[in-house]
């Protein structure tokens, strides 16, 4: 009888494995593929939410400077300008008068001043990194009336782009634990050991859940991160409701003492 010899079954093995060989060599690829596509959605989706939140933090800065400028500066203004028209109607008071609009308008002088230096501190590049932050705790504890402990143990001359990001952390920082904590009293210190700069900012206030407010509008927290991350640094903080805040950032510096690009 002629027709064809039936198929050896170790034949017919090979040819299945042979197929499934041939399958997972095209598969594997395709979900290599798909995997990293969708890697690139999330990465994607993060950079949104980030940007989203950076703009959101930008928009409540000007939003409390407006503030400060309506609320703050703007009455002391009316109330300068009110003082001027009453002059004529005590000639004889006029001098002790003169003294007090002279005091209010160096205090309405000092008022631009600080906002002008939130904005931009000009003093981190003519007194140096170290002696502008300084100078700033200086001011915003005159002006709102707290104790701000500020030490420094760094001797060597910081990279400007440094300076900005840890005063841009510190005066976040301060300006929550104010707010949020009505705290009297900031312990800063700026320390440089070990081929890095180390700032660390205390307060015994309220303190608040970190997961909590990261997940809720915890703006200035990513913004502070950001900043440190800018900059090859490290942003860590501390803590807890009723257990005060520590915040400490590090910033690694190469050896002619510009920031130091993390592998």
């Amino acid at each position: 009888m002629h027709g064809r010899e039936p198929v050896p079954a170790a034949s017919l093995r090979e040819n299945v494995l042979s197929l499934q060989v041939m399958l997972c060599t095209i598969a594997l690829p395709l979900m290599f593929v798909s995997a990293f596509m969708t890697e690139a959605r999330h990465t994607q989706a993060s950079l949104r939410r980030l940007s989203a939140n950076l703009i959101n933090a930008q928009e409540q800065e000007r939003t409390r400077i407006g503030r400060e400028l309506h609320d703050d500066v703007n009455q002391k203004l009316a109330m300068l300008s009110i003082g001027l028209q009453q002059l004529p109607e005590n000639p004889s008071d006029i001098h002790s008068r003169l003294e007090e609009l002279r005091r209010e308008l160096e205090d309405i002088s000092s008022d631009v001043q600080a906002l002008s230096h939130e904005l931009h501190s000009s003093k981190l590049e003519y007194l140096g990194v170290v002696k502008g932050i300084q100078s700033w705790c200086k001011e915003f504890a005159e002006r709102q009336r707290i104790e701000i402990d500020f030490r420094s143990e760094v001797t060597s001359l910081l990279p400007f782009e440094v300076g900005v990001s840890l005063l841009r952390v510190l005066q976040e920082a301060v300006h929550n634990a104010v707010k949020h904590s009505g705290v009297k009293h900031v312990a800063v210190q700026i320390s440089q050991h070990s081929g890095e700069i180390r700032l660390t900012i205390n307060d015994p206030g309220k303190g608040f859940d970190i997961e909590a407010a990261t997940q809720g509008k915890g703006l200035g927290l990513i913004t502070m991160r950001e900043r440190v991350r800018l900059v090859h640094g490290t942003f860590a903080i501390r803590s807890r409701p009723l257990g005060g805040t520590t915040i400490d950032v590090r910033v690694p510096l190469s050896e002619d003492g510009s920031p130091h690009a993390a592998a």
